[in-house]
């Protein structure tokens, strides 16, 4: 009898615990069923009372930007009925990720939804009756979604219309139309013509000014306490100003300035590297056309110190008097400058398919 309860006490356990699982999916399944058969009306007082409590405890964005995990994508995102537009932020903020433009494009996502947040508070008239709500799904609470809708990197920015819901094989309905194409750094202005085009609604994108006055006085006060100073050391002044050295320096800095693509940055203002999904940083930029910051400056810098190489080569290497030193500095020169010089051409050849290097 002994043998026989100690068999039997290890199968109803196991059948407790198969009956418990099977509970818990049903009551899960229900769950979710019961999130999406929500009706149109009581979906939206449920997301206005959401964001009015992100509102009331300071959250970033006063209640603009209402914060998703995966029930609540299910709930406000995916869910039908819906009587409202729903765009939404994908990032990735954990630690592991390293995404930092993550950040920066989620400050400006937060800018553009607090700028529809004041238009629809001082002039609905202008939003045509279109309601627009924002939402951000972190990777970490969303990964359901994200393999949903096949998001492979971040940040991404999605629009949902009213009808979307799931689709019948498990995955979200949305093709690429709905999808921001976030090249470079993407401003507020941009994303507001995105929803723009996908929901006709237009508004302006309102930043906090600068301080100007305050800028302005205190530029005065700097510049009336070293009147006195620089009057009395002009001529040490006069000295530093004319260093040749000073000037060869300033050449080599505008001179890297220039070939690292600066003015490209200040017009195009493109992201400085891009964190791929394995956490590894991107610093060069697949197409030939397009450049990351960090880009621009590695090969500015390695263009310089293969041309310093090569001087020093040539003109400094040779003259000195010691034949062993002379002859290390020589062929310590000449292999930097062969490494670099590679490398360059190998990194231009790689952004210029066109070219066919003669040597």
């Amino acid at each position: 009898m002994m043998g026989l309860r100690r068999t039997a006490a290890p199968r109803r356990r196991a059948w407790v615990k198969i009956l418990t699982l099977v509970s818990l999916l049903v009551l899960g399944g229900t769950s979710v069923a019961a999130e999406r058969s929500m009706s149109a009306g009581s979906r939206r007082r449920s997301l206005e009372k959401l964001r009015a409590a992100g509102d009331s405890k300071g959250q970033a964005g006063g209640g603009a930007v209402v914060v998703v995990d995966g029930t609540k994508f299910d709930r406000y995102i995916t869910g039908v009925p819906r009587q409202y537009e729903a765009v939404v932020f994908f990032t990735a903020a954990g630690a592991n990720y390293k995404c930092t433009s993550c950040r920066v494009h989620l400050d400006e996502f937060t800018t553009m939804a607090e700028s529809y947040q004041a238009a629809r508070a001082n002039t609905p008239e202008t939003l045509n009756g279109v309601d627009v709500y924002f939402f951000v799904a972190d990777f970490g609470q969303n990964q359901l979604p994200f393999q949903k809708l096949g998001l492979q990197t971040v940040p991404k920015i999605l629009h949902f219309p009213p009808a979307l819901a799931e689709g019948d094989d498990g995955r979200y309905a949305i093709d690429q139309s709905q999808h921001m194409h976030m090249a470079g750094q993407v401003k507020a202005e941009d994303m507001a013509r995105f929803v723009k085009e996908k929901t006709g609604v237009s508004f302006p994108i309102i930043r906090p000014e600068p301080p100007v006055m305050i800028i302005l006085v205190g530029l005065l006060v700097v510049a009336a306490l070293a009147i006195k100073p620089i009057l009395s050391n002009l001529g040490a002044l006069l000295r530093v100003i004319r260093n040749k050295y000073l000037w060869l320096a300033t050449s080599l800095l505008v001179y890297t300035f220039g070939i690292s693509g600066g003015v490209y940055d200040i017009i195009r203002n493109p992201a400085p590297f891009m964190v791929k999904q394995d956490g590894f940083i991107m610093w060069f930029h697949p197409q030939s056309n397009v450049q990351f910051v960090a880009e621009g400056f590695i090969t500015g810098i390695m263009t310089l110190m293969c041309g310093l190489s090569g001087i020093l080569l040539v003109h400094v290497a040779p003259k000195l008097r010691n034949s062993g030193y002379r002859q290390v500095a020589v062929c310590v020169c000449g292999v930097i400058f062969l490494m670099l010089f590679s490398k360059v051409m190998s990194l231009y050849k790689s952004k210029n398919m066109w070219y066919r290097p003669v040597f």
